[in-house]
């Protein structure tokens, strides 16, 4: 499935606070703060997004959405990075 709309959420609380996002990251618990997209997921693990392929549920998310792409609550996200090598 291509994702065609996404709604951005906003990165604070109605009081200001900054927001925290439970999510299951390859099968570990995992807090976001922050923003909530695809992007500032794989940021703020380090990962290399020029060699992952990125799933929310299951559904594959392209790379060019993951900016866009706004996680919720709960999502279950898979993150496989591609190693070379023979």
């Amino acid at each position: 499935m291509l994702v065609t709309s996404v709604v951005r959420l906003p990165e604070k609380d109605a009081a200001g606070a900054e927001r925290h996002m439970h999510l299951t990251v390859n099968g570990e618990p995992y807090e976001l703060s922050g923003a909530s997209t695809v992007a500032a997921l794989l940021a703020a693990l380090g990962a290399d997004g020029t060699r992952s392929a990125v799933l929310v549920g299951d559904e594959v998310i392209r790379a060019p959405a993951w900016d866009a792409f706004t996680l919720a609550e709960g999502d279950r996200v898979e993150i496989v990075t591609f190693a070379g090598g023979g």
